[in-house]
């Protein structure tokens, strides 16, 4: 969690701070390197702007949801991919949320298929995936393959975000 990652840096932040403070005074007073002490104080100060920056960037990816990364967007395509009945994923959205990540995606299944049996093939892929992602909340909307027509906004149609496959 960003709060973690804050916390973590903080404590680091204050273990360097002190080692910088002897290592300064023992570099100045005892080895005779006047430069040691500002030199030390200067790394310590960029890898706290380094550390801020970071938990910042975290806290702004959950602010904005954030895509998750490709690597996890290729996961969950695959996962659906395996599930049979499901011909083709297009219009992948994902974004985290605290600890929660929100997955959906239109799914191309056989017209031909009943009402019943393409509810279990979207029950499927979803247990599919949250047998990798968890805390997953999971909307997977079926198109009739090859015969589903335009719906949504154009802006979205294409997948806003494509991932290999």
């Amino acid at each position: 969690s960003v709060a973690t990652a804050g916390d973590r840096a903080h404590y680091t932040a204050d273990l360097l701070a002190n080692v910088a403070v002897i290592g300064g005074i023992i570099a100045t007073a005892m080895i005779g390197l006047p430069w040691a002490d500002p030199m030390i104080g200067l790394a310590v100060a960029v890898w706290l702007a380094w550390s801020a920056l970071e938990v910042a960037s975290g806290g702004l990816n959950q602010l904005l949801d954030a895509e998750l990364p490709d690597a996890a967007r290729n996961e969950i395509r695959a996962l659906a991919l395996s599930a049979p009945g499901i011909e083709d994923v297009h219009q992948l959205r994902t974004r985290a949320s605290g600890p929660f990540i929100h997955i959906q995606f239109h799914a191309d299944i056989s017209p031909d298929l009943s009402f019943t049996a393409v509810h279990d093939i979207m029950v499927d892929a979803e247990r599919r995936i949250l047998a990798s992602f968890p805390a997953a909340d999971i909307i997977i909307h079926p198109d009739p393959h090859g015969a589903a027509g335009e719906h949504g906004l154009k802006e979205f149609r294409q997948d806003s975000h494509p991932v290999e496959g």
